[in-house]
């Protein structure tokens, strides 16, 4: 799960080619899913590539793991999306990045990041970290 997260940190930090865009509607129902705790349903949801790096098992374990201890969402504020065309290790294509300032119950000013690809038409997860 490290070497995944670790993926998605380096989206974030080598994207090349980026613009401002609207943040898809997609990633606020996306993170509702999790704040629900409908781990399962979040990863169905996921794009193939966010599938192919982790069995829905393991990501069930490692998003309670993670968001457990944190307790409930308190407030989730956008911070900025950058669209992008093209990332480090996934073909080229559209890709969002978008980061909220989040408070939890038992942690404030937490910042998640959530980066989608549009497949066929749809905004999909491939990564997802809280800092």
């Amino acid at each position: 799960m490290r070497t995944f997260l670790c993926i998605v940190t380096l989206f974030t930090a080598l994207v090349v080619n980026g613009k401002q865009v609207k943040a898809p509607e997609a990633s606020m129902h996306w993170l509702s899913i999790i704040d629900n705790g409908d781990y399962a349903e979040s990863w169905q949801l996921a794009d193939k590539i966010f599938q192919s790096q982790l069995t829905i098992g393991k990501w069930q374990v490692a998003l309670n793991n993670a968001r457990a201890p944190l307790g409930d969402v308190k407030s989730r504020v956008a911070l900025g999306e950058k669209a992008f065309t093209s990332l480090p290790g996934v073909e080229d294509g559209e890709y969002v990045v978008l980061q909220f300032k989040t408070d939890f119950e038992f942690k404030k000013d937490a910042i998640e990041t959530l980066t989608l690809t549009k497949t066929d038409g749809q905004w999909r997860a491939i990564g997802y970290f809280i800092k």
